[in-house]
């Protein structure tokens, strides 16, 4: 689980911790508690028990953040005979594809598997990219 400060600051937005699990979600959660980090007066997270404190940040897993973004990817490609998961796929890879090569989707220095997904989320849901500081909309 990615806790770099990265990270965190790529989380504290409203798009993500918006979609922050309800109480009852607490299934296949292997991080209970507070991290020791602190980012601008604010505690990090990783957890199933939302709304720890108002001023806290929470860092979605990856399963989290793939959950936030097929029903998307599914209503997409609804008229074909692929599967939602491997619509996934395929979209993410082509996705990973653009990543790589800076003059089509400019993503700075994504250094783990939940950054490139959250920047995924991002670019799927909201039409944001991360410029290493912020997300910003695409043009």
């Amino acid at each position: 689980m990615d806790t770099s400060e990265t990270y965190i600051k790529m989380c504290d937005c409203p798009e993500i911790q918006e979609q922050r699990p309800v109480a009852e979600d607490r299934v296949g959660s292997t991080y209970y508690g507070w991290y020791g980090i602190k980012l601008h007066n604010k505690k990090v997270y990783s957890t199933n028990r939302p709304n720890e404190t108002i001023d806290s940040i929470w860092l979605p897993r990856q399963d989290q953040l793939q959950a936030m973004v097929i029903a998307k990817v599914s209503a997409d490609y609804a008229n074909t005979d692929i599967s939602p998961e491997h619509r996934m796929v395929m979209v993410f890879a082509s996705f990973v594809n653009a990543v790589r090569f800076p003059y089509k989707i400019p993503q700075n220095d994504l250094t783990s598997m939940e950054q490139l997904q959250l920047a995924f989320v991002m670019h799927e849901l909201h039409n944001k990219t991360w410029n290493g500081e912020r997300w910003l909309r695409q043009a």
